[in-house]
């Protein structure tokens, strides 16, 4: 059975001229690339702002 470590991370989202799900997603995919993370996952989204977003991440890494 594999075991993951989870942790959170909260970061900013801005719109621009993209609609709140492709925002979202490209923002997951980034950090998991960035991060080399196995998974993750939003755990919450929070408007900051009229067309800002403040995005709390589930990250899973391998132990």
């Amino acid at each position: 059975m594999t075991h993951y470590e989870k942790y959170q991370a909260i970061y900013t989202v801005e719109l621009g001229d993209l609609k709140l799900g492709t925002a979202l997603n490209n923002l997951v995919e980034s950090v998991k690339e960035k991060g080399n993370h196995q998974f993750v996952e939003i755990h919450q989204i929070i408007p900051s702002g009229t067309k800002e977003y403040t995005a709390i991440l589930n990250i899973y890494d391998k132990k």
